[in-house]
C-alpha cells in the first residue's frame, strides 16, 4: 500500500487523545491501574514524536497517578475535561501548575456560545505558568453542525463555527 504525503511531511499523525471513560465505552477495573500506567508510557515511548493528549478527570485520574509514579515523557499533555468528552461545560479550571511542566489544556462544553466566558474565567481565575509554556482549550461536538442532504441530515465539522470561536478569541486578545 502506498501512502500520499503531501508536502513531504513524513508524519501523518501527530496529536493522540486519550479518553479512558465509561462515556466512551472503556471499561476500568481498578486492580490494574498499575498495568494502564505501564501500558501506556510503552506507547508513549514507541511513538515519541506524537503527542499524547490524556483526559483528566475524576473517572481517569487513578490512571494518570499510575502514570505519573513511572514518571510522564515530554510528549504527554494534560486535557482536564471533568465532563468525561461529554460537552458538559465546565466553570472550574485547575491550575496548570499543578503538574509542573506538563503542558495542558481545557475541555467540557466550550464553544462559540461559552468561548466568551470561559477564556474570561482562565484569565482571571487561573494561575498561569509565567514561562514560555501554554495553555488550549478544546472543543469538538460544539463545533458540528447538522446538514440536510436530500433527505437525508448529515453531521458536518462547521468551519463557521470555529471562525466565530477565533474572532471571539482575537477580540481578548488572544493571537496565539
Amino acid at each position: 500500500m502506498t501512502i500520499e504525503v503531501p508536502h513531504g511531511d513524513k508524519q501523518l499523525i501527530r496529536q493522540i487523545q486519550i479518553n479512558p471513560t465509561a462515556a466512551n465505552d472503556v471499561n476500568i477495573d481498578p486492580a490494574q491501574y498499575p498495568t494502564y500506567g505501564a501500558n501506556l508510557l510503552q506507547v508513549f515511548a514507541a511513538v515519541p514524536t506524537v503527542e499524547f493528549l490524556f483526559q483528566l478527570n475524576t473517572e481517569t485520574r487513578p490512571i494518570w497517578e499510575a502514570l505519573q509514579s513511572l514518571g510522564v515523557p515530554s510528549n504527554v499533555s494534560i486535557l482536564h475535561d471533568a465532563s468525561c468528552g461529554k460537552g458538559v461545560r465546565i466553570d472550574t479550571f485547575p491550575s496548570p501548575q499543578l503538574f509542573g511542566t506538563i503542558p495542558c489544556g481545557y475541555a467540557g462544553g466550550i464553544g462559540p456560545a461559552t468561548i466568551g466566558a470561559v477564556l474570561d474565567t482562565i484569565v482571571q481565575d487561573v494561575e498561569l505558568p509565567t514561562t514560555h509554556r501554554k495553555v488550549w482549550i478544546d472543543m469538538e461536538s460544539s463545533l458540528r453542525s447538522k446538514l440536510q442532504v436530500g433527505d437525508q441530515s448529515v453531521d458536518i465539522f462547521d468551519i463557521n463555527k470555529v471562525m466565530e470561536c477565533i474572532a471571539i478569541a482575537v477580540e481578548r486578545g488572544m493571537r496565539e
